[in-house]
């Protein structure tokens, strides 16, 4: 049960993982298009810097993770 617990809470880790690094492509292969259609500039600080959309998508992430969750039943 234990194992079964730990192992359940690493692949909800991973799918995290993986779900902030999927979202931070998608804005590059967005941004990628825009800027070949002409709408969008290298210099735009939304493409220049690198660190800040993904820091901004994990906070993002991170934000709707910690959504109200169901208070635990107390215990006298």
């Amino acid at each position: 049960m234990k194992q079964e617990k730990i192992r359940e809470k690493q692949l909800a880790e991973q799918r995290e993982a993986r779900r902030v690094k999927n979202v931070v492509k998608k804005e590059k292969r967005v941004n990628k298009k825009l800027e070949q259609m002409g709408q969008l500039k290298k210099a735009d600080p939304a493409v220049a810097g690198k660190d800040a959309p993904v820091a901004a998508k994990k906070e993002e992430v991170a934000a709707k993770k910690e959504a109200p969750k169901k208070a635990a039943p107390k215990q006298d």
